[in-house]
């Protein structure tokens, strides 16, 4: 039956209007006294849902955000790079942290984590209690607390309205003027060019890394070269150079090292990884925890000068398969078989199936079954209910795409005929896509505004020219993109290859 006239109204009903605001509140409210979740302040300030033109320092200064910064899903700053103006001064480049109340600077830490030593904006909801917030920190503050901008009274629409808009889901995509300047000429180019376009971006890659190792191996030899490479590709974004520098070291604490147990004893002792206090502990940790310093001690005195302070790691954040101690337990294993650089050169000269890449990769790179390392992730932790691999797919594509394939490479270039070079190219382009990371996500965000043509990241090298132009270019650009040469030369490609397509 339809309504009468009378009946009809512009507005939704009144219980789904009421039961849609009550979900909002959900982000809205934080513990009873009507502030902001956090969640929400964030998505406020990185989508800029305030009056830009009042914005303002508790100490009187005028705010003009150039750009609100790129949310860090890391540890630090809620947001890296922001540019900021305040006063009459200039545009700075810097961070940004979002916190309800202002004694968070001082609840959380900031003042004495130098990971916000570069923060030049605190966003708060509101700064009425400023007095009480700042304890007497002495010389122990790193950090002196920046500017304050309370956002209370700034907002573009009432905080319920803002709530439902991130309930709504409205705020995940991101804003188009904090999107590359490259992402518009970008979206002109077809799937096809697009893809053209980041394999050469990766070939360029792969180029800059092969320069590397034929660099070093010209300087130390191309197994420790190797060695260097695989070190610092196991430690990650946060550990590169804590374990480069046990790599560089390995001709001192390898001497006479053939059983798996020994080289993990040094290794660990080395990088200061081995707990001091084995009480308290598992049957099976304190089992292995007691061999490992009685081998340790033999040695400790003759390698001191080898040694890492155990603050040299960065800990905080790392994900329990990829702890520095797990990883140095995985490179025992292949530094106690003689033949296993050998075993490598024989992988590359096999010819493969494109499916069985990465699988036959890994099972050369996956040792047998450790009594203790398949069964707890570090020295202290409990045992798991299931053993786990040493190593998995995801870091063997990283070590395939960022080591070992432009390590044997870079040898091949050596050989004549080419066809070990032209199968060693063929598998980078071929090898199945890596596991995605938050700078892979940024620079989708950034470049692609999200919407990545279906099949396109499929490859891990297409993977590696995205990264390569965010080094390339975004590395050396502001976040306005300001100065930046990429869309133009984006541009230019593109309109050369449509004038190859008419005349051909």
């Amino acid at each position: 039956m339809r309504p009468r006239s009378k009946d009809v109204s512009i507005h939704p009903p009144t219980w789904y209007f009421r039961a849609r605001e009550q979900v909002g509140r959900a982000w809205c409210l934080h513990d009873q006294d009507g502030t902001p979740a956090e969640r929400l302040l964030q998505a406020i300030w990185f989508h800029q849902r305030l009056l830009r033109d009042r914005l303002q320092t508790t100490d009187g200064r005028k705010v003009q955000v150039v750009h609100p910064g790129f949310p860090n899903p890391e540890g630090g700053p809620d947001f890296r790079d922001a540019l900021v103006r305040l006063g009459d001064g200039p545009v700075c480049r810097g961070d940004v942290e979002v916190d309800v109340r202002p004694r968070s600077w001082w609840e959380h830490g900031h003042d004495r984590n130098p990971r916000f030593a570069r923060v030049l904006l605190h966003v708060v909801w509101e700064a009425a209690t400023l007095a009480p917030d700042a304890p007497a920190r002495g010389n122990r503050a790193e950090n002196p607390p920046p500017p304050i901008l309370p956002l209370c009274e700034v907002l573009d629409a009432p905080l319920p309205e803002l709530a439902l808009w991130l309930d709504r889901g409205e705020n995940v995509a991101w804003p188009e003027a904090l999107r590359g300047a490259c992402c518009a000429p970008l979206r002109q180019l077809d799937p096809g060019q697009l893809e053209e376009l980041l394999e050469q971006a990766a070939a360029a890659r792969l180029e800059g890394k092969i320069l590397w190792f034929q660099a070093r191996a010209r300087a130390v030899g191309w197994e420790q070269a190797l060695w260097e490479g695989l070190f610092r590709g196991l430690g990650y974004k946060h550990n590169t150079w804590p374990m480069q520098w046990l790599a560089e070291h390995r001709c001192r604490w390898a001497e006479g090292a053939r059983s798996v147990t020994l080289l993990q004893a040094r290794l660990l002792g080395l990088g200061g990884l081995l707990p001091d206090e084995i009480r308290h502990l598992p049957a099976d940790s304190d089992q292995l925890l007691r061999r490992l310093w009685d081998l340790w001690w033999r040695d400790r005195a003759t390698l001191e000068d080898c040694c890492l302070p155990r603050n040299a790691w960065r800990l905080h954040g790392v994900r329990p398969a990829n702890h520095p101690q797990r990883r140095l337990a995985l490179v025992a294993h292949w530094l106690a078989r003689p033949d296993w650089v050998r075993s490598l050169e024989i992988w590359c000269t096999t010819e493969h199936a494109e499916s069985d890449l990465a699988p036959s990769l890994l099972r050369l790179l996956q040792p047998p079954s450790d009594p203790f390392w398949s069964w707890h992730w570090t020295v202290q932790s409990t045992r798991l209910p299931q053993p786990q691999p040493l190593i998995g797919e995801a870091r063997v594509t990283d070590l395939a795409v960022n080591v070992i394939l432009p390590w044997l490479a870079a040898r091949a270039r050596t050989v004549k005929p080419p066809l070990l070079w032209e199968r060693l190219q063929r598998w980078y382009f071929a090898w199945p896509a890596g596991e995605d990371n938050a700078l892979l996500r940024l620079a989708r965000q950034r470049l692609l505004a999200g919407r990545v043509p279906r099949g396109l990241l499929r490859r891990a090298a297409t993977q590696q020219g995205l990264l390569q132009i965010v080094r390339d270019f975004c590395d050396h650009a502001n976040a306005a993109c300001e100065g930046c040469p990429f869309p133009a030369r984006v541009r230019e490609w593109a309109a050369a290859a449509q004038g190859a397509g008419k005349e051909d």
